[in-house]
């Protein structure tokens, strides 16, 4: 059977190449079992997934210093390292900094020597084929690293003494994920909040009620709203080169996704780049009014009430992303605390919230609604 190895995320921010997997010439043909890549000395070097350390040694007259990584199905070799940051036993998480780039080992400039081996760790682990002249568990990393996941920026987390919390990182890595799950099993990520507004069909499965796109996939193509009471929503946009955009749409449709990565749909709260622009929860189906399809009275305005909230954000002169819970708080409020400091939302919208509302940061829950409740999305970085 064929172990399927897929990385996380890449080993640096920037991929050149300068000797590749196989056959090459080096003071006569010899088998080169990874990928060098040409970066500066000193360069941050990320681990490729979750694992545990194996080895961390020095081999003057080869790797230099270096380290393996045992994963789920396989390891991971990084060479001519600066120091050695890491001890054997030593757990990572994928996109931890293990290492820097050196002159360590066999070396003419500074560059990251990569490797993946097809296996975990044992006594077999450097067997050699004298026949084929090659590392026998040895695998071309190439593919492999090109489509793994750029490394996420570093995340900042803050927590309020009022038990506001806030997630703050790059626009490139913010991110959707679909989950269906309650609150309490949500262990597989951090760094998010809960999404969009959601209920659940019959079968019990939840479903967005909310705009929701991403990468080419429609999750919700019209707010629940309007289906309602004719309103139009506003969707929080990033562009594929990671501008950031507030509109209020009726139908996803309008938008030209050719040139969008991610439409979040939520309640509009700010949006200083749109001089035009008024909160206006009423007129985006948050009252009491007639329900188109059942001709009865409904009413809708609860999310406005004094309840946990949660916002995502944006300042553009720093060019991120924010993520907020806030526990008991009306819109009014919300949108003065966020408006005011020198990290001021220019563009935000009120997610799912009330008993919805959690964040997971660094790798724990830090405040959480009703840890039971089952959600449909969850938003954050790096996802």
């Amino acid at each position: 059977m064929i172990v399927l190895i897929e990385l996380k995320y890449k080993p640096l921010e920037v991929l050149e190449i300068t000797s590749r997997y196989g056959i090459r010439v080096f003071g006569g043909l010899e088998f080169h079992p990874g990928v060098d890549y040409k970066v500066p000395l000193g360069t941050n070097i990320h681990a490729v997934d979750d694992g545990k350390v194996v080895v961390a040694k020095n081999d003057a007259d080869g790797y230099g210093l270096y380290i393996v990584i045992e994963h789920s199905n396989y390891c991971t070799l990084y060479a001519h390292l600066k120091s050695l940051l890491l001890e054997v036993g030593q757990v990572v998480k994928a996109g931890d900094v293990i290492g820097q780039v050196g002159m360590t080992g066999m070396i003419t400039g500074p560059h990251l020597h990569f490797e993946i081996r097809d296996c975990l760790y044992d006594a077999y682990f450097w067997l050699k084929s004298i026949l084929k002249g090659r590392h026998v568990m040895c695998i071309d990393p190439e593919d492999l690293v090109r489509e793994a996941k750029d490394i996420p920026a570093k995340i900042e987390y803050k927590k309020y003494k009022n038990g506001m919390t806030e997630l703050k990182g790059d626009v490139k890595d913010l991110r959707i994920k679909v989950v269906d799950k309650i609150i309490w099993n949500i262990t597989e990520y951090t760094n998010c909040t809960n999404g969009t507004f959601y209920w659940h069909n019959l079968s019990g499965k939840t479903y967005a009620t909310s705009i929701l796109y991403q990468d080419g996939i429609v999750y919700q193509n019209v707010a629940d709203h309007f289906n309602r009471f004719g309103c139009p929503q506003s969707v929080f946009i990033v562009y594929n080169d990671n501008t950031v955009d507030l509109k209020k749409i009726y139908l996803l449709s309008e938008l030209d996704l050719s040139k969008i990565r991610l439409v979040v749909g939520g309640v509009g709260l700010r949006n200083t780049q749109d001089k035009n622009f008024v909160y206006n929860p009423e007129g985006e189906g948050f009252k009491k009014d007639i329900n188109k399809i059942t001709g009865k009275t409904e009413d809708q305005s609860g999310v406005l009430a004094k309840r946990n909230k949660t916002v995502l954000g944006y300042n553009k002169r720093l060019n991120k992303c924010y993520l907020l819970t806030v526990p008991n708080i009306s819109h009014t409020e919300l949108i003065k605390s966020i408006s005011q400091g020198e990290e001021y939302y220019d563009i935000a919208i009120s997610l799912d919230g009330g008993g919805s509302t959690f964040m997971d940061a660094l790798g724990k829950y830090v405040f959480k609604g009703q840890a039971l409740r089952r959600i449909h999305n969850i938003i954050g970085f790096g996802l």
